[in-house]
This record gives C-alpha cells, sequence and structure tokens, in this order.
C-alpha cells in the first residue's frame, strides 16, 4: 500500500534547506520533532491456529482531536462457513 507524499520533492528539498540552515544558524546539530498530529499508524492483530485464523487491520491518521480512521468500511463480525 502506498500513501501520497505530502510535499513535491522540490518543496521538500527547499523546506530542509531552509531548516537547516537555522539551525546552523541557532547552533543545533539535531532536530527531535515530537507533535504526533498527521502520523499514520496501520494498525494489525490477529490470531492464526492451524486451522483458523482472525485479523483485523486498520489504517489510522493521529489527530490534534484524537484520531481519524483512513478506511470507510463494515466494522461488524463475519463469519465465514
Amino acid at each position: 500500500m502506498a500513501y501520497q507524499k505530502s510535499f513535491a520533492e522540490w518543496e521538500y528539498a527547499d523546506r530542509l534547506a531552509r531548516t537547516r540552515q537555522r539551525m546552523r544558524k541557532a547552533g543545533y546539530e539535531l532536530l527531535l520533532c515530537q507533535d504526533p498530529a498527521n502520523m499514520c499508524f496501520h494498525f494489525q492483530s490477529g490470531v492464526w491456529l492451524d486451522d483458523f485464523g482472525a485479523a483485523v487491520s486498520e489504517p489510522f491518521v493521529v489527530t490534534e482531536m484524537g484520531g481519524e480512521q483512513l478506511c470507510d468500511v463494515h466494522r461488524g463480525l463475519v463469519v465465514v462457513d
């Protein structure tokens, strides 16, 4: 599964160059970002036995207000005989 990039290559390079310039000016060698907003995750939980298996898979994005599901699918239990 591929996700869309946030910036064009030229915009990313420009932002990175400006950030590095500001870091040098401030005397910083390392920049750590801690804001989790807009981070995407793919959660998968399941159990697999010899003759049976079940899994739950859910991609989601962290927002300032909590989270947002990225898939609009039925979330009920499906039983296959």
